[in-house]
């Protein structure tokens, strides 16, 4: 189980929710937390290598909207880039679970509450945009796939 996480104070609470949701269904004792600035392909393939998880839980990425309107290509190269080596070293290592936080953002401004996943995107900003970019990434590398 490998936990990517954008810093390893997050991680400690991540962790506990983690714990509190999976503790039934996957070893949570097996859990690896990696918290920093991004991940080499060469990195990650030894992250996998090493550990040879059969789950994925990715809480990391650029977050935040007024950051992304000043520097959008760290969110490119965090929340685009940076996740697809992670989905490609997924996909490589026959990774049966994935589990990965994306933003209500991707809708843009809403009338209706709650927001549900059955709403149209409408990103309006770069943070938004490369989220939707995101997922629409976790779509297409794993189309033909069996992970959940």
């Amino acid at each position: 189980l490998l936990l990517f996480n954008v810093s390893k104070a997050s991680a400690a609470e991540d962790i506990k929710i983690i714990y509190s949701i999976f503790s039934r269904t996957i070893n949570v004792n097996t859990l690896k937390t990696f918290a920093e600035e991004g991940y080499s392909t060469k990195k990650l393939k030894r992250i996998f290598k090493e550990y040879k998880p059969s789950t994925v839980i990715h809480l990391a990425g650029q977050a935040g909207v007024r950051y992304s309107l000043i520097n959008p290509q760290a969110y490119i190269s965090s929340n685009i880039v940076g996740f697809a080596n992670i989905l490609e070293n997924c996909k490589e290592n026959n990774i049966k679970h994935l589990l990965y936080a994306s933003s209500s953002s991707v809708y843009g401004d809403q009338k209706k509450y709650p927001i549900t996943e059955s709403f149209i995107p409408n990103p309006k900003n770069p943070y938004a945009k490369t989220k939707l970019q995101s997922e629409k990434l976790v779509k297409r590398i794993f189309k033909n796939s069996k992970i959940i």
